[in-house]
């Protein structure tokens, strides 16, 4: 098992794996996109082969300045429950052909590859939650925008990355 300071999707595009969160265990197969908070102890084991995945790492400042709305980025708050953090995503739908954008996006390396693979991770974000409202854990009733803001403030300006060099010798 490893963790990463950075946010992380996986897209399974052939074949399946057992996926472990946080010492749960479920099985994605191919279709599944797989959400993996950061600092959140996870592993990827593939049990059907041939195995092919997309990964997306997005750096917590980034998505931060990326997306302003905190209703889109608590998809990534699954609570560590394998099965919460699994979704299905059906290559005809919209959430998918976002998806590949985001990946044109990256292979495309120039001056504006950031400012559109912002747009790009906005625009999949919005189809996702129309695809999957109940993944995204943001409820109105029970967090303002308010305290979401106060949270992502003290993210930004008083948490900080733990190299995996140091975790490693503890």
């Amino acid at each position: 098992p490893h963790l990463h300071s950075f946010f992380e999707m996986i897209y399974i595009e052939e074949g399946g794996l057992t996926l472990t969160l946080n010492g749960k265990k479920t099985a994605a197969q191919a279709g599944s996109l797989i959400f993996f908070n950061r600092l959140t102890m996870h592993d990827l084991y593939p049990q059907k082969l041939p195995y092919r995945r997309i990964c997306v790492q997005i750096a917590p400042d980034f998505l931060n300045m990326l997306c302003l709305d905190a209703r889109l980025t608590s998809v990534w708050a699954q609570g560590g429950d394998p099965v919460r953090c699994c979704l299905p995503i059906a290559k005809d739908g919209q959430a998918y052909s976002a998806l590949e954008r985001i990946l044109a996006v990256y292979q495309t390396r120039d001056a504006w590859c950031e400012q559109a693979a912002g747009y790009a991770l906005g625009l999949f974000l919005i189809a996702l939650h129309r695809e999957h409202p109940s993944a995204f854990h943001w409820n109105a009733g029970s967090a303002s925008p308010g305290i979401w803001a106060a949270k992502q403030y003290i993210e930004e300006h008083y948490c900080e990355d733990l190299p995996t060099h140091l975790l490693a010798g503890k």
